[in-house]
């Protein structure tokens, strides 16, 4: 058997997620709008930042573009990109919220994760719980090469060629699920973050948007969770539900 060539070329392949990422809200509705708010108030809601605490805008900001860089990746139809990227924010969202509760000097750059792991579970230990539950699903299913991930850019059929692609092959449901993912990583974070600022006047937040928003779009995407494609025949979504 033959093995087809990539027939798409990196400019129609470029054209192609363009046109996909702005096509998003229509193909994806509530799914895709509960994502994108939520990224934009993890982008948005901080207003200020202790001049001890700039290991938490380091943290932040890591988290903020692997949110964004995760929810481009699903409506691309790149499932694992996805999944890697969510990976990554959840890490840079733990750090954060370890940075908002310890001043620049308090903290070693070489500090690894497993240390700011165990304290948030001292801190918040249901929050931790389902954040390592999220990480957990991602490292089997997705974060890894692995058959079933190849399984979306192959298609199996009878024939002299094996057919594959760069898009994942039937994905707008798996998309719909990464979507609300993409929000169940946000809104997690957020949480942490409202959380551990009782404690601290390390941040501030933007009175404009907090809390109000956090609670607005929390409401909004229990509604997307219940909502979402049904999930028997696809590996399990990192989401809570």
């Amino acid at each position: 058997m033959k093995l087809a060539r990539l027939v798409l070329s990196v400019p129609e392949i470029a054209r192609r997620e363009a046109d996909l990422t702005q096509s998003a809200a229509d193909s994806y509705g509530e799914f895709y709008s509960v994502a994108e708010a939520s990224c934009g108030l993890f982008s948005d809601c901080v207003n200020e930042i202790a001049d001890d605490h700039i290991q938490f805008a380091v943290f932040h900001s890591l988290a903020r573009k692997h949110l964004f860089l995760g929810l481009l990746s699903s409506v691309r139809q790149h499932h694992n990109q996805t999944m890697m990227n969510l990976r990554h924010a959840y890490e840079a969202g733990v750090a954060a919220c370890y940075a908002i509760a310890h001043r620049d000097d308090e903290i070693d750059t070489d500090d690894e994760l497993r240390k700011y792991y165990k304290w948030f579970a001292e801190q918040a230990s249901d929050l931790s719980k389902a954040i390592r539950g999220h990480k957990n699903v991602f490292s089997t299913y997705a974060a890894h090469a692995a058959f079933v991930g190849g399984g979306r850019v192959v298609e199996f059929k009878s024939g002299p060629e094996l057919l594959t692609s760069f898009f994942d092959r039937d994905s707008e449901s798996q998309s719909a699920r990464d979507l609300v993912d993409v929000a169940s990583a946000a809104l997690s974070i957020l949480t942490g973050y409202s959380q551990l600022t009782r404690a601290s006047r390390s941040i501030s937040f933007d009175r404009s948007v907090w809390p109000q928003r956090l609670i607005e779009l929390y409401d909004r995407h229990s509604q997307t969770m219940r909502l979402r494609p049904d999930a028997a025949n696809a590996e399990p979504s990192g989401s809570d539900g």
